[in-house]
């Protein structure tokens, strides 16, 4: 239970300092609306989620009575979150801006904004197609359903707590994050995306 505890850290650490269009709208709100006003992005991103994890929990319970084909998927996930990582950390290198200013956008709504900027961001698609899944199986084959149940917990409670983290700095400080340091937090991201799929991997 510790390693899937320790994954679920890993895993909700890396989600939340990816830097796309929700990580950009909630220090964008933070800095010109508050702390209160970014928190309900990150709610409206995480209701999305939920969404997103039910549809991974569907398709990890299926697949849950298909034995032989497991360690394949988790293979699968694995290899594609280890490309995830590489990508962001070659784009971090060679890439300059991270994100364009199109992704800095107001909103009449900011839970809404986080519910819609998270389902209409493909990467998320893709992303959960092809991760979420495996992750779950990955979660079960250690400790069956309580495993599943404990790696969504703490995967969403510590991306929650360090997107928090950043609305606070950025509402305290009034200031945006500079492409130097989000270059820096991108990078950082990466990195534990591939440590998250090199561990996958290692099982």
């Amino acid at each position: 239970m510790l390693e899937i505890i320790f994954l679920g850290m890993l895993f909700g650490t890396s989600s939340a300092f990816t830097v796309g269009p929700i990580f950009i709208m909630i220090a964008h709100a933070a800095t010109t609306r508050g702390f209160r006003a970014s928190c309900n992005i990150i709610y409206g991103s995480a209701v999305a989620d939920m969404f997103f994890l039910a549809v991974a929990y569907a398709f990890a319970n299926g697949m849950l009575h298909i034995e032989p084909l497991l360690p394949a998927l988790t293979i699968i996930g694995a290899l594609y979150f280890l490309w995830v990582g590489c990508d962001m950390l070659w784009k971090t290198i060679t890439q300059d801006p991270i994100v364009s200013s199109g992704d800095i956008k107001g909103a009449s709504g900011m839970f809404v904004a986080g519910v819609m900027g998270n389902l209409a961001n493909p990467s998320t698609w893709i992303f959960w197609a092809a991760v979420g899944g495996a992750l779950l199986i990955n979660a079960y084959k250690t400790a069956g359903h309580l495993g599943m149940i404990v790696f969504t917990l703490v995967w969403f409670g510590t991306a929650m707590l360090w997107e928090a983290g950043v609305a606070f700095g950025c509402a305290r400080t009034r200031s945006m994050l500079d492409e130097k340091t989000l270059k820096k937090i991108n990078f950082c991201a990466g990195a534990l995306f591939i440590v998250v799929a090199l561990l996958t991997l290692a099982r």
